[in-house]
């Protein structure tokens, strides 16, 4: 296809003879009649002029786009003003465009090595796309693995990611295509795009799992390798294959000129200096071949979809001619819903039609050749829709998005791809500009991006939700700090405070958003307490504005959580090579599990005479579920138990337990309440409640809430462990929906890592307190969260906290509040401190701990030590007063 999108960014190193283009201009002309694509097309044709068509007026009405060389310049501005054609300079200086973008992609090479983060918001060479790749099928091993199909030209290997539940059984298959011509890099990144989102969304989005359910996928990023690196290192614009042809000095042909449909006809050149030149053969191209032989090895494929750029255009078979198929009207039905929905999530708009009606005819194409290899039999090939790729300037963004929207609608099971032909798509253009402009802070990775609810058939409503991941396998521990795939950039965090009830219920409508738009940190609650949303990008500027429509005044807590996330990993870095040099362990950075659990077992090695290693049980991906004992002797003594990190996001919790471990032992014959606490009771410490869920959080989502557990059935993963409890299980501030925030789970400690607690406790027998350690808010709460109602000894445990706050408090002047949970937060259901009051543990406490929203779950580790000493100080008092009020 001529209609090409050149959206990207230059290779920053190792370029030699580039060619430039610094005087080059894009015109765009406007064509009126059928006279002035004559005399546009005879323009164009002049090979002294080397003019490069890249987008051809495909009807009266449409404007061409055409490159010009700066030596032809003042020739081509006579001949359009002396044949009356209208036009205008739609890019003044081609290499200044080039030069930025260059700049671009530098920046954003320098931010992924100091982050170690993909950025799917911005453009990569192909090493860099396999090595995502790869990545991808890591980190999905169950779900996506990569084909061979074959080596292009100059050797380069091709191979395709496979998405499949099938374990290896021969399966009806999608096919998608990005990238036969070079230069179309918006392909190639909406593809790579596309395949995260696939791999995230499966177990999670209704389409896609019952896609991948029947049937695989098969996606193909880049498929003119070749041509693809040519783009990097020499020539931007560069659009055929790289081979060499025997009769002539000038390289590659066309791919999407080369297939076995129609060869050689209308809308290809036999010229092999032409850009649209056909090649010696059909397939005489090994790109095509190899992509060929794969699909008709197979033998099953129901679907094609071929991704290119630019114009907006949603296109199906035939592009040799301008005839209808015979299905014309059901390809054209499913093009109009997938145009639709991608106009649902930022309006673009998408015209739709045949290849050869729409645009203008064009022989030897994928997608032709794919509805010839199977409409008329119904087996092979179906659903040959070919997508040229969308994009405006600063738009890449939305590009991505729509496209996840457009692969929904024309993937729906039980319509268009089931009974199969092919489709094309034309992407973005808008007005005369170009999307390589782009600034930097348009650039965001969009895979963590919702699209919005499709209604594009009769009572279906669809759309996948970014907060509910795939469960991950076990990983090994690393030397290396985790990669979390997963990049927040440009999201925020919003404050907002309600004035009254109605605005509270204006406020929940959004927390039952299905699929979930924000992720609120302390949901809407009573009108007192502030509401904290995290908002992704992609959802800013809807939900700004629906906040601003209802009065509801908001405050920006956090600009741009990945700032947060960076600087995060950094200093955790640089701890990790301290420790390492100094073999020691920090109490003031953050660690991972593997590290704490080692931590641990140096620890009670090390205080073996009042420290012990206790495991309760195993987690869902049966990881040990490990206790600290601290005891001075004797049997079943009374006891304390304090929890932490229940919610896996809550790192401060893990680490503040950490410092409290040694602040034990190391108190003990030195502080007398201490001493006297561990001479008379045992103290029990459960560092990491949430193991898999606190692994997932450094591994893949740092923001990740429950447990990872699975069910049958049910495609959303994890339970939230704070509502699993059975003490008003299943009530107020708790959630059925498996894909909520504080889905409850199916039966009260159906979850393992609850059980383990429950058992250890009930079969002890002897626990007199229960410290269950959480954040942010700085809050310490007693019973009920279920229930309005107070407690029987409601103010002996309203005077107990107000004394442990002021014992905060006098450390470093951080002020709490306090009382019953229901009063103080929300009223929540199944959670472990009403469950621990119910089950006779008469001091049952609470704690969120710092800070108020500034940073939220992303506290700095630098607040690590201060939190710790402060909580440490009001835990002590808890302790004091459960030793000399004994029961």
């Amino acid at each position: 296809m001529k209609w090409i999108l050149f959206f990207g960014a230059l290779i920053g190193s190792g370029i030699c003879d580039r060619e430039t283009f610094s005087g080059h201009q894009v015109f765009r002309i406007n064509i009126r009649n059928e006279d002035e694509i004559s005399k546009l097309n005879r323009l164009v044709n002049s090979d002294n002029l080397k003019l490069d068509l890249w987008k051809s007026p495909s009807t009266l009405g449409h404007p061409a786009d055409v490159l010009v060389p700066s030596f032809s310049l003042q020739e081509v501005k006579s001949f359009l003003e002396d044949h009356g054609l209208e036009y205008s300079v739609a890019i003044e200086d081609l290499q200044n465009v080039l030069d930025s973008e260059h700049q671009q992609l530098q920046r954003n090479v320098r931010q992924e090595l100091s982050n170690n983060c993909f950025n799917y918001g911005a453009y990569h060479t192909l090493e860099d796309i396999h090595k995502e790749m790869d990545s991808i099928v890591k980190s999905y091993p169950h779900l996506v693995s990569a084909v061979k199909i074959g080596h292009s030209f100059e050797n380069r290997l091709m191979y395709v990611l496979k998405f499949s539940t099938g374990k290896g059984r021969q399966r009806p298959a999608i096919w998608l295509n990005a990238g036969i011509h070079a230069r179309e890099w918006i392909s190639s990144a909406t593809a790579i795009w596309t395949a995260r989102k696939i791999a995230c969304d499966y177990g999670r989005d209704l389409v896609i799992t019952s896609i991948l359910e029947k049937m695989d996928i098969f996606l193909l990023p880049v498929a003119n390798p070749d041509g693809y690196v040519y783009t990097h290192t020499h020539n931007r614009l560069w659009r055929k294959t790289r081979s060499v042809n025997p009769r002539s000095t000038c390289i590659g042909a066309d791919p999407n000129r080369n297939w076995d449909s129609h060869f050689g006809g209308v809308g290809t050149s036999n010229d092999p200096c032409s850009d649209t030149y056909h090649g010696l053969h059909a397939h005489s191209e090994v790109e095509v071949k190899s992509v060929a032989d794969f699909i008709t090895n197979h033998g099953d494929f129901k679907c094609l979809i071929d991704l290119h750029s630019y114009s907006q255009l949603v296109m199906y078979p035939y592009g040799y001619t301008t005839s209808r198929v015979p299905d014309a009207d059901e390809l054209d039905m499913v093009a109009r819903n997938a145009s639709k929905a991608m106009a649902s999530l930022s309006g673009t708009q998408y015209r739709v039609g045949s290849v050869g009606s729409i645009v203008y005819t064009a022989s030897g194409n994928t997608i032709d050749w794919a509805y010839d290899n199977g409409i008329n039999t119904g087996k092979g090939l179906a659903e040959p829709f070919s997508s040229l790729i969308p994009s405006p300037i600063g738009d890449q963004k939305k590009t991505f998005c729509e496209v996840n929207n457009r692969y929904s609608a024309v993937l729906r099971p039980g319509h268009a791809c089931v009974r199969g032909k092919p489709l094309k798509f034309a992407w973005r253009k808008k007005h005369a500009e170009f999307p390589w402009r782009r600034r930097d802070s348009q650039v965001v990775p969009c895979g963590q991006a919702d699209t919005p609810r499709l209604q594009l058939y009769p009572g279906s409503s669809f759309g996948p939700d970014e907060f509910h991941r795939a469960a991950q396998p076990l990983r090994n521990p690393s030397e290396k700090l985790p990669r979390s795939p997963l990049c927040l950039s440009s999201d925020q965090v919003l404050r907002i405070l309600a004035k009254n009830e109605k605005q509270l219920s204006l406020l929940r409508d959004l927390e039952g958003l299905k699929p979930q738009k924000v992720d609120f940190w302390r949901g809407p609650a009573r009108p007192s307490l502030p509401v904290d949303m995290r908002v992704p990008f992609s959802e800013l500027k809807d939900i700004k504005a629906y906040l601003e429509s209802h009065g509801l005044a908001y405050n920006i807590m956090i600009k741009d959580i990945q700032v947060l996330l960076d600087e995060e990993r950094e200093a955790m870095a640089k701890s990790r090579r301290l420790e390492r040099s100094t073999s020691s362990f920090s109490y003031s950075s953050y660690h991972t599990l593997e590290e704490i659990y080692t931590w641990i077992d140096t620890f009670v090695t090390e205080h073996s005479d009042v420290v012990s290693k206790l495991q309760i049980g195993h987690s869902f991906e049966n990881r040990s579920i490990l206790v600290l004992k601290f005891s001075t002797g004797g049997s079943r003594r009374p006891a304390i138990w304090i929890d932490s990190g229940i919610h896996s996001r809550e790192w401060i919790t893990h680490a503040t337990s950490v410092w409290i471990a040694k602040k034990i032992v190391s108190e003990y014959s030195k502080d007398r309440i201490v001493t006297d606490v561990l001479n008379a009771m045992d103290i029990f410490l459960e560092i990491v409640s949430n193991p898999d869920g606190f692994a997932y959080t450094h591994s893949m989502n740092r923001l990740w809430r429950k447990n990872k557990s699975t069910r049958p059935g049910i495609f959303c993963i994890g339970v939230d462990l704070n509502r699993n409890w059975k003490s008003g299980f299943g009530g107020n501030g708790s959630n059925n929906n498996p894909c909520s925030e504080t889905y409850h789970g199916p039966s009260p400690q159906s979850e393992p890592e609850v059980a383990a607690v429950v058992d250890f406790i009930m079969s002890h027998g002897n626990v007199k307190a229960l410290i269950s350690i959480h954040s942010y808010s700085q809050m310490l709460m007693y019973p009920y969260g279920h229930s309005l109602e107070p407690v029987s000894n409601q103010e002996e445990l309203y005077h107990l906290a107000k004394d442990a706050v002021q014992a905060l408090y006098e450390v470093h002047g951080i002020e709490y509040i306090y009382g019953s949970i229901s009063t103080t937060l929300y009223v929540a259901s199944g959670i472990t401190v009403d469950w621990a009051y119910d089950s006779g543990i008469k001091y049952s406490f609470s704690f969120e701990l710092r800070d108020t929203g500034r940073y939220g779950f992303l506290l700095p580790a630098t607040q690590i030590i201060p939190t710790a000493q402060e909580t440490w100080m009001a835990i002590r008092t808890i302790m004091e007063h459960t030793l000399h009020h004994p029961y």
